[in-house]
């Protein structure tokens, strides 16, 4: 006689997701999640670097289309967000415009004094 077979281990937790077999996944580090460089972005750039990890599946360069954002926010706003997370060096892009631009992830802002990022909150006496 051998082993019982033990039942195979879910890996994503029922409390993370809906239908944990047929969602993405995207991982937020502790580093990155308390990095004063995320901490100042605004809520709309974090919620997009997120929506673009998730549209990315795993890849560092990866398209994220009008449909992708759309259902998050305004053109505005994105272009705002996205902005945001160019100039703060979470993410490359490289434009197009005939078919979705093309962004890539990118670690500067790690790169980034922690001086500089928390000027920007800081407000004047």
């Amino acid at each position: 006689m051998g082993r019982a077979k033990r039942p195979a281990a879910d890996f994503q937790q029922k409390w993370i997701a809906q239908d944990p077999h047929h969602s993405n996944f995207f991982r937020v580090y502790s580093d990155l999640f308390h990095a004063p460089a995320f901490r100042s972005l605004t809520k709309n750039a974090q919620l997009l670097y997120i929506a673009m990890g998730l549209e990315a599946k795993g890849k560092t360069v990866f398209k994220f289309p009008f449909s992708a954002y759309s259902k998050l926010m305004s053109k505005r706003g994105f272009e705002t967000a996205k902005q945001q997370l160019v100039d703060s060096g979470f993410i490359t892009e490289k434009r197009y415009r005939t078919v979705p631009n093309e962004y890539s992830f990118c670690a500067d802002w790690k790169e980034k004094s922690i001086s500089t990022v928390s000027c920007v909150a800081k407000r004047p006496p």
